[in-house]
């Protein structure tokens, strides 16, 4: 049974202005409707995709199928004055259904889907359009094509194999949010807070607590962190070695997916990734310049405070975080055993990540917000990117996640 679609508590924005970004360096799933509706078009008659594959395996192996690209990464029916090939001749609805929503994204609940926008998408980044609503025309449209995937999703885990009922999920996620939106505080001392509520939750088992016992301890864990973060932000320590190295490794896959950076499917952009990988595990010399757009930097210039930011410059990468957190996204959309206090801090190494981003592209130059908006887009492609939700990158957030740990770091690269 499909889900009734709420909106989030935090308003957002979002129309399209046909730049084509999401056609570039996209991986577009497609169901076996989608599969048989693309069959179906006749594309292995046309000239230019006579004897070209249209439908393509996700990855050696595997069963997942694909839109094709071209060697530049963008879609296979992606034209040059940007247009959408089937778009063209065959109208909206014959596109893939992910195609058809995007940015638009639901985010299932037990009681209910979250309507909610992909930030990989450059205007919803910057929230430039009208308001989200209902009764929007195009979003009334694209729900009643969507609404009967969004069924009831699984009660998440809290950490490890600790199992949550939804009510009790339900008291976590709604204590993270009034964190993550608390006024009167910075995004990262917010930031701070949440991570040292999940530190705490994760030597708890709130299965042995009644509903009772679990508002109360909950309620005195949400009064007591801003106090336990205080003394991270009088004394901010620089990263060890092994906590900036873990820190370079991601931001190295998170720059992957900046609209700047274009990987062609060819053996010597995969060699210039795979110099780039190891140069950002060693994290000595010049950084990589993988994109026009970075300032030339060195690893060791990066590891030093940005200084203070115009709150506009951050309005892209705070609201990325908020509506996140509100959505629950960060642990819903992520493969079941994250579970909440994983899924929380991966988000949170996403913040980390791109501080040290504006580290880069601000090197030589006035942080703006256009440049914030660019990193928003990479990390909100990282949702579902199989390198940051892989063992490896699951255990870079086991690494840090010693309590206090990545606090202190989020404290330090927010500077």
């Amino acid at each position: 049974m499909a889900l009734p679609v709420r909106l989030l508590p935090i308003s957002e924005h979002w129309d399209c202005h046909s730049c084509a970004r999401c056609c570039r360096g996209s991986v577009i799933p497609l169901t076996e409707d989608d599969q048989a509706k693309i069959q179906s078009q006749g594309w292995s008659d046309h000239p230019e995709f006579r004897n070209r594959k249209i439908i393509v395996r996700a990855s050696f192996g595997s069963r997942r199928k694909v839109l094709a690209k071209r060697s530049d990464g963008s879609c296979i029916f992606l034209m040059d004055d940007g247009r959408c090939r089937i778009h063209l001749e065959h109208g909206l609805e014959a596109k893939p259904g992910v195609c058809q929503a995007y940015p638009l994204q639901l985010v299932p609940h037990h009681h209910a889907a979250y309507l909610t926008l992909r930030r990989s998408c450059p205007s919803a980044a910057v929230g430039r359009g009208a308001k989200l609503s209902l009764e929007r025309d195009d979003i009334r449209r694209i729900l009643q094509q969507r609404k009967k995937t969004a069924v009831p999703s699984a009660a998440p885990r809290l950490a490890g194999r600790r199992q949550l009922s939804w009510k009790d999920a339900d008291r976590v996620f709604g204590v993270l949010s009034r964190l993550m939106t608390a006024p009167g505080y910075p995004m990262v001392r917010r930031l701070v807070h949440a991570l040292l509520l999940c530190d705490s939750l994760e030597l708890c088992d709130l299965n042995c607590l009644d509903a009772r016992q679990q508002g109360e301890l909950l309620a005195m864990l949400e009064e007591s962190v801003p106090e336990e973060a205080s003394p991270l932000f009088r004394e901010r320590r620089s990263p060890t070695r092994t906590e900036a190295g873990v820190v370079r490794q991601s931001v190295f896959q998170f720059l992957r997916l900046h609209p700047q950076v274009a990987v062609r499917e060819r053996w010597r952009d995969r060699l210039t990734i795979a110099g780039a990988a190891f140069r950002f595990l060693r994290g000595r010399g010049n950084v990589p310049n993988l994109t026009g757009a970075a300032s030339e930097a060195t690893f060791e210039s990066l590891e030093a405070p940005l200084g203070p930011l115009d709150p506009e410059v951050l309005e892209p990468l705070n609201c990325f975080l908020e509506t996140a957190t509100a959505s629950a996204r960060y642990c819903l959309l992520l493969p079941r055993h994250w579970g909440v206090v994983d899924g929380f801090r991966n988000l949170a190494l996403a913040y980390v990540a791109g501080m040290w981003l504006m580290r880069l592209f601000a090197a030589d130059s006035q942080p703006s917000r256009e440049m914030m908006a660019e990193i928003v887009v990479a990390l909100d492609r990282g949702q579902g990117f199989a390198a940051l939700t892989d063992s490896r990158h699951r255990r870079r957030i086991r690494f840090l996640a010693r309590p206090g740990q990545l606090p202190a770091v989020a404290a330090w690269y927010a500077q």
